[in-house]
């Protein structure tokens, strides 16, 4: 009996469980209430449209030194990395002996070159007027026989000896040359001598560029970007050399003038139809955290570039770097001002939507919401211009 009653109890028990458990399957909690939409009013604002993209930073004026020497052996170099230089400053030096040697040689060829080529001027010049003299002469002659042929007292013969004599005498007037004549009209012996005093002149002034090029000085104020590491590996002190530097490994130095940066960077052709030159322009970089870089768009490009289904047009910045904070060949964001206007309506962006292939927001009158297409005009990252469709103080509602 006792068995029995446990035994009842426990299936009453799991039953009683069972309907509790069905009970709460079948119930349903109450949906929560919808919260009220956020409204907004249509308020003036200032606002400032930008377009951005990443860039490249490069120094407003770079040079590569490549000194072609020869064979002479680098001596020294006056500055290391990061040195600011003035314009004319002595950044390194080459061994001079060679190439003042080529140069004082071509000089004194120059020389004798241009005197040969005054004095061949001069024999022509002499030949010439002796010509002009013997055709004159010979002139006068034939036209003696001439007239005596023609009164009987002279031979036929005697009147073509003389006209022959004259145009012998011309014929070699013009192989001297007119007076004045051009280099094309000279005699060979001029022109050959002329060729090899230019050529000798063409000659000098490599070896004079070559003597500069010994003696290597800034051509404008900059820093120093980075000397080569052969300078390093053959000296730790680059001071005190005496090496063949070979071009084949890259410039010996490189000076950039970075107090003034470029900025270049690719907009899209829609933003970059946006895009003027004079607009304002802000530069940031991750190397220079927390500080804004203002200047100019310098310039925007003519040509555009593919980039998959659309192009791209190169856009030029100039930015201030007179601290010279920001690095040549380092990667920036550069963001331009496109437009910009004063106390204009606006309303958050996030209350636009589109409708009918229209821009439009929900306002709110007397309680009750109603779809307005709007035009819009400029918009920064939270704001949008209403041009037409609301007015000044309507209540919108953010969906």
């Amino acid at each position: 009996m006792t068995s029995f009653v446990r035994n009842r109890g426990w299936r009453m028990a799991l039953a009683a469980c069972l309907a509790s458990a069905l009970a709460g399957c079948g119930a349903r909690p109450a949906a929560p209430e919808k919260p009220a939409s956020e409204t907004f009013r249509v308020e003036r604002r200032d606002l400032q449209e930008t377009r951005r993209e990443d860039g490249r930073l490069q120094a407003s004026r770079i040079v590569s030194f490549f000194p072609e020497v020869g064979d002479a052996e680098l001596k020294a170099v006056h500055v290391r990395d990061g040195d600011e230089v003035p314009a004319g400053h002595l950044l390194f030096t080459f061994d001079t002996e060679p190439a003042l040697a080529d140069l004082r040689t071509l000089e004194a060829r120059t020389n004798v070159l241009a005197r040969q080529v005054a004095l061949a001027e001069l024999r022509a010049e002499d030949a010439r007027r002796a010509a002009e003299a013997a055709l004159a002469e010979a002139s006068q002659a034939a036209a003696t026989a001439k007239d005596l042929a023609g009164r009987g007292l002279a031979s036929q013969a005697d009147r073509e000896k003389a006209e022959r004599a004259a145009a012998r005498a011309e014929l070699a007037l013009r192989i001297a040359g007119p007076a004045g004549a051009g280099a094309a009209e000279r005699p060979a012996e001029v022109e050959e001598l002329e060729a090899q005093r230019l050529q000798a002149v063409s000659d000098l002034m490599r070896a004079r560029r070559r003597l500069d090029e010994s003696l290597g000085r800034a051509p404008f104020a900059g820093r120093i970007l980075r000397i080569n590491d052969a300078v390093r590996e053959f000296s730790p002190d680059p001071g005190t050399l005496g090496f063949r530097f070979q071009p084949s490994r890259g410039p010996l130095l490189i000076l950039a003038d970075v107090r003034e940066m470029r900025a270049v960077a690719r907009f899209f052709e829609g933003d970059a139809a946006l895009i003027r030159t004079g607009q304002e322009a802000v530069v940031r970089a991750e190397h220079v955290p927390g500080r804004d870089f203002r200047g100019r768009v310098a310039s925007v490009g003519q040509l555009g570039f593919s980039h998959g289904q659309n192009s791209t047009v190169v856009v030029e910045m100039r930015v201030d770097n007179a601290d010279g904070l920001l690095k040549h060949g380092l990667t920036a964001e550069v963001e331009i001002v496109v437009a910009r206007k004063a106390g204009v309506p606006a309303i958050p962006l996030r209350c636009l939507h589109r409708a009918n292939g229209r821009d439009a927001v929900w306002r709110v009158r007397g309680g009750a919401r109603e779809r307005v297409e709007v035009t819009t005009g400029i918009s920064d990252e939270t704001h949008v211009e209403i041009v037409s469709g609301l007015a000044e103080g309507d209540e919108i509602a953010a969906e």
